[in-house]
C-alpha cells in the first residue's frame, strides 16, 4: 500500500493525499487514503463557492450517486462539507483509468470490448434513467475500466428528467418533484446545452431539453470514436457549428473497413440527425448491441 502523504486541507485528518488526480471544471479530484476506512479512495472536492450553479451541480451529483445503486455506476462511499462550506464526495479507486486514457496510453479497445462497453453503459444509463435522472455528459473521460467491465462516472452535470416527476428514494433529501417553474429556472441557471459539444445531438446543441435519447446518442458517439479512432462528425471547410451533426455520421467503414456491416449500420442509424430516427432508450440500444454481438 502506498504511504499516505500530508493530509488534505480542511479534512481534519480524514483523508491523506497520495497524489493529485485531475482538475475538473468545478472540482479538484485526488487519489487519497481514507484513515477512517483504511483504504485508498478518490476524493472529489468542490473548488469554490462563488458560483451558486456549480454548488447545485455538485449537490445533484451527490444525490444521483446516492440514489442509483448499480454495478456499472460509480458508487459513492461518503460525502459531506468542508468547514468553509464546499462539498466533497469519496468514491472507490478502481483498478484502471478511463476509456480515453486507455485508448491514448495503452491500446485501442477491440470490437468485442467496445460492444461490452456499450452493453455495460446501457445498463448503467437504464438504472440512471429509471431513477428519474439524465447523465448529460457521457464521454470516454467519464467511463472507467474495472475488472473487464465499464463503469459510468462523473454526474456533475446530471439533471432530473422532465418527462415525469422524480422522487428521490434516499432519506433526508429533497423528494419534491420539480415544478415547471423550477425546471425553467434550472435550465436558465445551468444552461440547456450543458455537456461536451462533441457528444451532443443536434437537438441539444440547439438548446432543447435533454432526454434519454440524448444520453444514448452520446454513448454511440463514444462507440464510434473507440471503433474508428476518429470523430463521428468531421468538420468540412465552411461548416457552421451545427453542420457536421446535421449531416449525420459517415459510414464508419470508410475509416475502419474491418467493422461488421451490422455494427456500422447501428452506428449510423443511432447517430442520425433526426431524433425520431434514433434509439430512444438505453434498453433499446442495448438490445441492438447484443443482436450485433451475437
Amino acid at each position: 500500500m502506498a504511504q499516505p502523504a500530508e493530509p488534505l486541507p480542511n479534512f481534519d485528518g480524514r483523508f491523506q493525499s497520495l497524489e493529485g488526480f485531475a482538475r475538473g471544471g468545478m472540482a479538484d479530484i485526488f487519489r487519497a487514503f481514507d484513515n477512517r476506512a483504511q483504504r485508498e479512495v478518490v476524493v472529489k472536492c468542490q473548488r469554490e463557492l462563488a458560483d451558486n450553479a456549480v454548488t447545485r451541480r455538485f449537490e445533484l451529483e451527490i444525490k444521483v450517486l446516492g440514489a442509483v445503486v448499480h454495478p456499472f455506476v460509480l458508487p459513492i462511499l461518503d460525502a459531506g462539507r468542508l468547514p468553509d462550506g464546499r462539498g466533497w464526495l469519496a468514491t472507490p479507486l478502481l483498478d484502471q483509468r478511463c476509456v480515453r486514457y486507455h485508448r491514448e496510453k495503452v491500446r485501442p479497445l477491440t470490437i468485442d470490448e467496445v460492444l461490452q462497453l456499450g452493453s455495460d453503459i446501457c445498463e448503467a444509463l437504464s438504472a440512471v434513467h429509471d431513477h428519474g435522472w439524465l447523465h448529460r455528459d457521457v464521454k470516454p473521460a467519464n467511463i472507467l475500466l474495472s475488472g473487464g467491465h465499464f463503469v459510468l462516472a462523473d454526474f456533475g452535470v446530471a439533471t432530473r428528467r422532465t418527462e415525469e416527476p422524480f422522487a428521490a428514494p434516499s432519506a433526508g433529501l429533497d423528494t419534491d418533484a420539480p415544478s415547471a417553474s423550477d425546471r425553467s429556472q434550472r435550465i436558465t441557471e445551468l444552461g440547456a446545452s450543458v455537456g461536451t459539444p462533441m457528444y451532443m445531438s443536434l437537438d441539444r446543441m440547439l438548446g432543447a431539453d435533454a432526454t434519454t435519447a440524448d444520453d444514448c446518442f452520446a454513448l454511440l458517439c463514444v462507440l464510434y470514436e473507440e471503433l474508428t479512432n476518429s470523430d463521428p462528425f468531421p468538420r468540412r471547410d465552411g461548416d457552421t457549428l451545427f453542420g457536421p451533426v446535421s449531416r449525420g455520421a459517415p459510414d464508419p467503414r470508410d475509416v475502419a473497413p474491418h467493422l461488421p456491416p451490422a455494427l456500422a449500420r447501428l452506428l449510423t442509424t443511432g447517430l442520425a440527425p433526426v431524433v425520431a430516427d434514433r434509439f430512444q432508450t438505453a434498453r433499446e440500444l442495448r438490445s441492438a448491441l447484443l443482436a450485433v454481438a451475437s
